[in-house]
């Protein structure tokens, strides 16, 4: 009779214990703020953000930027991760090598057994910016050829980038 009583309270504490759910969709991110193209190939941004690369000074940024740039066939993850910073927004067109703009550029494939992480620097290039310096939106366009970088060495043949984002300005 013990036995039984045990059985059958372990019995309605498992069907009523469990509970059931709705199955966990991952929701893909995409902030539809921007794309870049590379490689020939227009890839939607996941996330635009900014900071103030100067935290005192309000005509000061630096973009951070991500994009899923997985291929046909690669089941891992394919990203490229870029940072363009700008100590002072004196105009709304900066030429690189000529003003001093922070860039770089980071290839992360780990569908690559061999090169799983690429660093890239421009050669040269520009970025315009509409800067909002009271706040709201502020798009950004660039274009830009970079070289990857090894050892702190520019190596290999020229790579082409561009792309346009917007962030918003608190």
């Amino acid at each position: 009779m013990r036995i039984a009583l045990l059985l059958s309270s372990a019995l309605i504490f498992i069907f009523t214990g469990c509970k059931k759910t709705e199955a966990y969709d991952n929701p893909v991110f995409e902030c539809n703020c921007g794309s870049v193209r590379w490689g020939g190939v227009d890839y939607p941004l996941l996330m635009a953000e900014y900071v103030r690369s100067v935290p005192d000074d309000l005509f000061s940024r630096r973009y951070y930027l991500t994009a899923d740039i997985r291929q046909e066939g690669e089941n891992l993850p394919h990203n490229l991760n870029i940072q363009i910073g700008i100590d002072s927004l004196t105009g709304t067109s900066l030429f690189i090598p000529e003003f001093d703009v922070f860039n770089l550029f980071e290839e992360v494939n780990q569908n690559d057994e061999l090169m799983p992480y690429r660093r890239y620097e421009a050669t040269e290039g520009f970025v315009n910016v509409t800067a909002a310096f009271l706040g709201g939106n502020e798009p950004v366009n660039y274009q830009m050829i970079l070289k990857e970088v090894v050892n702190g060495q520019q190596v290999g043949f020229d790579v082409s980038v561009a792309g346009e984002f917007n962030v918003t300005i608190e």
